[in-house]
């Protein structure tokens, strides 16, 4: 697969994404977003809808500013933070930090949900144990050459019309985990104005490029 310099040029490929009702067009991009993670993946071009500039740059990646309108949400645009790991480090199990609600069963080789670690950090009453555990979702996605999971998690607090989604995810390439984060929804919005479904497409695009490995074993 072909890739161009995210912040020198972009290039429409000729691809679309599966189930994509809108048939928009898709940038391929690279980036260095991080040390030990240079990266490919694809954007989805706004311009045809009038939405502004999707860009993966050092430290994660934008699609918006503004948003097409059609999407019909709240939010401006959708950005995610990227962070690169050593695949054993105990924040790759925990993107971003160690209060993940996903755990790697490794009989199963699956990543499944388990709030204990997030429950234990401010101990919560059994009915707020319900309450976030309803509010939480993991899921384990393929990417182009990785794996991982994704978690969801909807705001319990706060002014209802502020609540949102947010994602978090790790993809597992050895010898490196690239975790990321961003908001997807507001609640409010409803399901017309959820992007999970954008984020889920961009993140099962991201490959890790050959020179990851050997960048690792020189250091």
């Amino acid at each position: 697969m072909k890739y161009v310099l995210a912040i020198a040029s972009l290039v429409l490929a000729p691809t679309l994404w599966a189930g994509n009702a809108n048939l928009l067009p898709l940038i391929k991009v690279t980036a260095r977003v991080d040390a030990g993670c240079h990266v490919g993946m694809e954007l989805p071009d706004l311009t045809p809808l009038n939405g502004g500039l999707s860009r993966l740059f050092k430290g994660g990646f934008t699609i918006g500013d503004p948003l097409p309108r059609r999407w019909r949400t709240m939010l401006n645009e959708l950005e995610f933070n990227l962070t690169c790991y050593d695949k054993d480090d105990p924040d790759a199990d925990g993107a971003p930090t160690n209060y993940s609600g996903a755990r790697y069963e490794k009989s199963k080789k699956i990543w499944v949900k388990d709030l204990e670690r997030w429950f234990n950090s401010w101990n919560p009453t059994p009915e707020e144990r319900v309450i976030g555990d309803k509010a939480t979702r993991v899921v384990n996605i393929q990417a182009a050459n990785s794996r991982g999971y994704v978690q969801l998690t909807d705001d319990t607090t706060g002014e209802e019309g502020g609540r949102r989604r947010n994602m978090s995810f790790c993809l597992f390439h050895p010898p490196k985990a690239l975790c990321g984060y961003g908001t997807v929804a507001y609640l409010a919005d409803g399901p017309k104005g959820d992007l999970t479904p954008y984020a889920l497409e961009m993140i099962r695009s991201i490959e890790f490029l050959n020179d990851v490995a050997t960048e690792a074993a020189g250091k």
